[in-house]
């Protein structure tokens, strides 16, 4: 093999190397995402106590579509609108990334397109 080929080679190998390492970074911090929802779900559902759903949807719920960069999209249904920002704050808080805090009432169409690919975390019957 040529010094090109060689070069070529060292360098697709490096490539794989960055993305698998990039892949494994997404996957951790999204799993450490959830747990961390997950974790804070109980609480919230005792502070927002209208409350009926909560979901996550966007970028973190559709297979493929998350990056490191991603913010997480949250859907709440219930939550009163004189609470909404006590809830952002509450979630805020917690999230070491940016959150959209989305009200399932307001969602509107965007609603139907939001939750097919949605992580549902808690919905009262």
């Amino acid at each position: 093999m040529s010094d090109s080929g060689t070069e070529i080679q060292i360098a697709k190998g490096a490539l794989r190397r960055f993305i698998q390492n990039a892949e494994r970074k997404k996957r951790v911090q999204q799993a450490s995402l959830l747990q961390t929802v997950k974790k804070a779900t109980p609480e919230f559902r005792n502070r927002f106590k209208t409350v009926h759903h909560l979901g996550l949807v966007g970028s973190f719920a559709k297979k493929g579509f998350y990056s490191l960069r991603s913010d997480l999209d949250i859907l709440v249904g219930g939550l009163k609108k004189d609470d909404y920002f006590k809830a952002f704050l509450f979630w805020e808080r917690r999230l070491p990334v940016a959150i959209d805090l989305i009200r399932e009432e307001e969602a509107g169409e965007h609603l139907k397109f939001l939750s097919r690919h949605e992580v549902i975390l808690f919905e009262k019957d």
